[in-house]
């Protein structure tokens, strides 16, 4: 009876460990991983005119910054500019203590001239036969060497003052007064702001239209309702490759009444020619958002992918196209203004796949 009850005790537990096996089987099965979500760069498909009255934010910087050293070395007898000061061309800046230069000057002036008298002896001694032509070429090139040693010496002199190359604002020091300095080493910065520019940066569905764009206006943070006139200075042809945006480069000279000062924030504004829009037919698109199909049947067929923003996935859209232009290449028929076209990865895209886009100025 005993070996029954045992047996029945064992096959029942055998039981239960095949049940559950058999449960954890099952749901190792149903387990499905998760699809990864992929951040795709993608643009949204603007009007032509869009780049009409939009504010592009931006900040201002000097036209030109540049840290002015000495090209020797010594100890900084003076720095009679500080941080804000505006200087003129010409100004004295800094300058080093210059007692070992004008030593080693007086030094070389010295040599140069015993060199000088005994040429003069030489020559009147060679024009006599007393002594021979090679003893004359010898002491003029002692001259020469002489004479070079006083041009080295009086430009370290020259060296150890700095003036300013222009005018400007002195927008910082380095060293202080009493202060060892090398060869090279900043002492100041000098910033040049006669003039004022403003880096923007333009997304690539409208950076076509940039050279027709006319009476450029920036308002600045610090002066609101004054806008200051501005021309493009520089249009760049290389997209960033975090932002896929093109830095525009505008340049403004100071308003009368109050001074632009670098770092403060603004906002430009241009507008498109009139009759000008009339002869945009299409939207814009960048090359990299233009993929063939991928079976004979569609080899010929142009496509893009378009998000689907409310399912979070991208769709394949055929489009047919026009010329290419400067930044892209014009979209005729496929897609709507105000959509979100996939413009990196597109060969590696499929239909239906999760994406999470990330507009230019975005981090992925």
């Amino acid at each position: 009876m005993q070996d029954t009850n045992n047996r029945l005790q064992s096959r029942t537990v055998l039981m239960l460990i095949a049940a559950l096996a058999g449960a954890v089987s099952g749901c190792e099965q149903e387990v499905v991983a998760p699809e990864v979500v992929r951040p795709v760069r993608v643009v949204r498909v603007e009007a032509p005119d869009a780049i009409s009255g939009r504010a592009m934010p931006g900040r201002a910087k000097a036209t030109e910054e540049t840290n002015l050293s000495f090209d020797v070395p010594g100890t900084v007898l003076e720095r009679p500019v500080n941080i804000g000061d505006r200087v003129e061309k010409g100004q004295l800046l800094a300058r080093l203590d210059q007692r070992d230069y004008k030593n080693q000057l007086d030094s070389a002036l010295a040599a140069r001239n015993r060199a000088r008298a005994n040429f003069e002896r030489i020559k009147i001694a060679a024009e006599s036969g007393a002594v021979a032509k090679q003893d004359l070429d010898d002491a003029r090139a002692q001259t020469d060497m002489r004479q070079a040693e006083v041009n080295i010496a009086q430009k370290a002199i020259q060296d150890s003052e700095i003036h300013a190359p222009r005018g400007g604002t002195i927008s910082a020091t380095y060293v202080e007064a009493f202060t060892a300095v090398r060869a090279k080493e900043p002492v100041v910065r000098l910033l040049d702001t006669s003039a004022i520019e403003m880096v923007v940066q333009i997304p690539e569905s409208m950076i076509s239209l940039v050279p027709s764009v006319l009476d450029v206006q920036v308002e600045f943070d610090a002066f609101p309702g004054r806008p200051v006139p501005a021309q493009i200075k520089e249009i760049s042809n290389e997209a960033s490759q975090t932002t896929r945006t093109y830095p525009v480069t505008l340049i403004m000279d100071q308003p009368d009444g109050y001074e632009i000062l670098p770092g403060m924030a603004g906002r430009a504004t241009g507008n498109l020619p009139e009759g000008m829009l009339p002869g945009i037919q299409g939207l814009q698109l960048p090359t990299s958002a233009i993929f063939s199909g991928d079976d004979p049947a569609t080899a010929d067929q142009s496509f893009v992918w378009v998000v689907d923003e409310a399912a979070g996935v991208v769709r394949r859209r055929p489009i047919e196209t026009g010329q290419f232009s400067r930044f892209g290449i014009i979209v005729t028929d496929g897609v709507a203004i105000g959509e979100l076209v996939a413009i990196s990865g597109v060969n590696h895209l499929r239909e239906g796949q999760q994406v999470r886009p990330v507009l230019p100025g975005e981090n992925t």
